[in-house]
């Protein structure tokens, strides 16, 4: 019962997307659009934020993206929900974003966010088993904020936003290979954060 309950929110929830999303094409209805914003603001920003690392960056790169997609709205064609459309978008700006700060544009890091999200799948409701993963939440996603930008990058691009090392090498403009050595590198750098092996960094300050 459960189950039938949540497939008929998510049908309806998708249904009103595609609603405000055919009007925002049909006639660049702003109200329609401004509802878009604020149902995908969160994602944008998330996406935003964990490849510039900066609240005000982010949120402008958010900011940016969104006008992007309005103007472009007729681009659009559907074959994947708003979202994925809008965060590719996000990705993008927020990469020459990084780009204007004359940044290299290019991280590694990674397979310890895949650890945490299984751990935490095979939770109980325990709450010290739910402090726990939250307090590891919190440490993965402080040191991937100390990962310098071209690792830290590439890490969101592959293991948080799911891109293909094709994808990633088309966006950031590297090849494969590299793409997999800063992947590789990334990832052994924010073990060592976590687990207080790396200069300066102790494994309870993150």
């Amino acid at each position: 019962m459960e189950e039938k309950k949540q497939d008929i929110l998510e049908e309806a929830s998708a249904n009103y997307e595609k609603g405000l999303v055919s009007k925002v094409k049909r006639s660049k209805d702003r109200e329609a659009f401004h509802a878009l914003v604020k149902l995908h603001s969160g994602l944008a920003y998330s996406a935003a934020f964990r490849i510039l690392g900066s609240r005000e960056d982010a949120l402008e790169a958010a900011q940016d993206a969104f006008v992007k997609a309005f103007n472009k709205i007729r681009q659009y064609r559907g074959e994947v929900p708003f979202k994925y459309w809008l965060r590719k978008i996000t990705v993008n700006t927020s990469l020459n974003r990084l780009r204007s700060r004359k940044s290299d544009c290019l991280s590694n890091a990674g397979e310890i966010l895949d650890d945490v999200s299984q751990d935490k799948r095979k939770l109980t409701a325990g709450p010290d088993e739910i402090l726990e993963a939250a307090e590891r939440d919190r440490q993965v996603r402080n040191a991937l904020m100390r990962l310098d930008d071209p690792f830290r990058v590439i890490m969101v691009l592959r293991d948080i936003e799911g891109y293909k090392y094709e994808e990633i090498a088309s966006m950031t403009g590297i090849s494969i290979g590299t793409v997999k050595s800063r992947l590789s590198r990334g990832r052994q750098e924010l073990r060592q954060m976590l687990t207080g092996n790396a200069p300066g960094v102790k494994e309870y300050e993150l």
